[in-house]
């Protein structure tokens, strides 16, 4: 008869090994612990130092970067301008903020004289100027009318004296066949391309409207500026050389003093010969410079007068000869009137721009750091 097994009593744990497995727990909760609230430390600091820069740039955004007669542009408008330009271009260097910083300054001056002026600019303008800058047109333009195809019958000689009596008129049109008109835009047609437009660009349509309106004003100031232009002003006629070496422009002019050679004949010797209808002071300066401009309207007028050499250092010395061929006061044509409003404009815009304060900033506050730029402006 088999014996039966005898039953082992569980061992008993003795004290001092309970005591190290409790420790050994305890001791991997605290481990635990501890990492848990470091962990938490740690994304707090990171959560809490990205709220204070948030806060920081948010409050930084009130402050101006520059004041244009008392009106401030502030860094938050700055911002957004930056941020349209990285949408198209990429990330921009933080020098090149102050460039942009420039047109907003510019654009609110044009504003404030234009208000001065009484020159405005009504939603309703913005809204057909933008639509015809797409194309769509709510009153279509009077279409010239298309000359139409005529038909004029012509005998074709018949092959053989038989068919004589059978030949028939043929209908030739006797002008080019018109092309079919175009298709007109729709309104929505135009919805669509200028959302896919707004899009593109990453901004809101009320921020495009801004920007659309700050150029209309800008033409609108432009033009006023033209109406303050003279019909007359004086002017000259000349005809000039340019070599590069002071003693060559001498041998030149020697040569021209002395009546052994005239302009055409010394085209080959010269780097340039040029003859100018009827230039203003302001617009010669523009186009040659300001030392030439001085002396053809000092100069007398008239074949065979020549001035002396003139100086010009634009990276390179030149050294110019010149004739007045006339000197009038004249009526001023419309090119000319447009030019010379430019000039005014940009003379005014200058001594303007020299007035406004300009605040220190930081740049990297405006510029993107990816040239990821959020949309919705």
């Amino acid at each position: 008869m088999a014996k039966k097994a005898k039953k082992r009593a569980p061992k008993k744990v003795v004290r001092g090994r309970r005591s190290r497995v409790e420790q050994e727990r305890r001791m991997r909760q605290y481990v635990i612990w501890v990492t848990a609230v470091v962990g938490v430390l740690v994304v707090g600091l990171v959560v809490y130092g990205l709220l204070a820069r948030q806060i920081k740039t948010a409050f930084a955004m009130h402050k101006p970067a520059a004041i244009a007669n008392g009106v401030e542009i502030t860094l938050g408008e700055l911002r957004d301008r930056v941020r349209s330009y990285e949408v198209l271009q990429g990330p921009l260097q933080p020098e090149l903020a102050s460039y942009v910083l420039d047109e907003l300054i510019e654009e609110e001056l044009v504003r404030q004289e234009a208000a001065r002026r009484g020159i405005t600019i009504t939603p309703e303008e913005v809204q057909d100027k933008l639509e015809r800058e797409f194309g769509f047109h709510r009153t279509p333009p009077t279409a010239e009318p298309t000359p139409t195809a005529t038909l004029t019958p012509t005998v074709t000689e018949s092959p053989t004296p038989a068919l004589a009596a059978t030949e028939v008129p043929t209908l030739v049109p006797t002008s080019t066949p018109v092309p079919p008109t175009p298709t007109p835009m729709t309104e929505e047609g135009f919805q669509k391309e200028y959302g896919a437009y707004l899009e593109l660009i990453g901004v809101s349509d009320a921020y495009f409207r801004s920007l659309f309106e700050a150029n209309m004003l800008r033409e609108a100031l432009l033009d006023d500026f033209g109406k303050e232009i003279p019909d007359t002003a004086d002017q000259v006629q000349l005809r000039y050389l340019r070599v590069v070496s002071e003693t060559q422009a001498s041998e030149l002019l020697t040569v021209l003093v002395e009546g052994d050679g005239d302009f055409e004949s010394l085209k080959e010797e010269a780097s340039e010969v040029g003859e100018l209808e009827w230039y203003p002071e302001a617009i010669l300066t523009v186009d040659v410079s300001e030392e030439v401009a001085k002396q053809a309207f000092a100069l007398e007028a008239g074949t065979g007068v020549f001035s002396q050499t003139v100086v010009t250092d634009y990276g390179a010395t030149s050294y110019y000869i010149v004739e007045v061929v006339d000197h009038q006061v004249r009526e001023v044509d419309e090119t000319m009137r447009d030019r010379l409003a430019w000039e005014a404009f940009d003379e005014w815009m200058e001594g303007q721009m020299a007035l406004v304060e300009r605040l220190e900033y930081d740049p990297s506050l405006v510029v993107s750091d990816t040239g990821t730029a959020d949309t919705g402006y």
